[in-house]
């Protein structure tokens, strides 16, 4: 496989699965959002990867969120945008000679997460 694979790979595996970014959201003032919508973004030129160590990184990435806070009252929820810049590492692995798989990441806010 070769880099720009292995990196469009890790950033749509990034892009669809929102357990990577549920820590981003409960670690939020006050707390405890639900979330509605949610998006990434990130110039290559900010993604590394580590082909022989299975390792990735980041910096500098956009992560914004439609989050509701009381999400379980219905239509007396409040429904407030978030944004925030954060970087991350973590590891990768071959699932075959054409996939691969985030085995484990770390992300870490580089601002101070209240909400508002």
């Amino acid at each position: 496989m070769k880099l720009e694979e292995i990196r469009s790979q890790l950033l749509t595996q990034l892009q669809i699965n929102l357990n990577y970014w549920d820590d981003v959201i409960n670690n939020t003032n006050p707390g405890n959002y639900g979330v509605e919508d949610w998006d990434i973004s990130i110039s290559p030129n900010n993604f590394y990867v580590d082909i022989p160590n299975k390792t990735f990184s980041f910096k500098d990435m956009s992560f914004t969120a439609k989050v509701l806070l009381g999400a379980s009252h219905g239509d007396s929820s409040i429904e407030q945008d978030f944004s925030t810049r954060l970087y991350g590492k973590g590891t990768f692995d071959f699932i075959t000679n054409k996939e691969i798989k985030i085995e484990n990441i770390e992300i870490s806010p580089n601002v101070n997460l209240n909400i508002y």
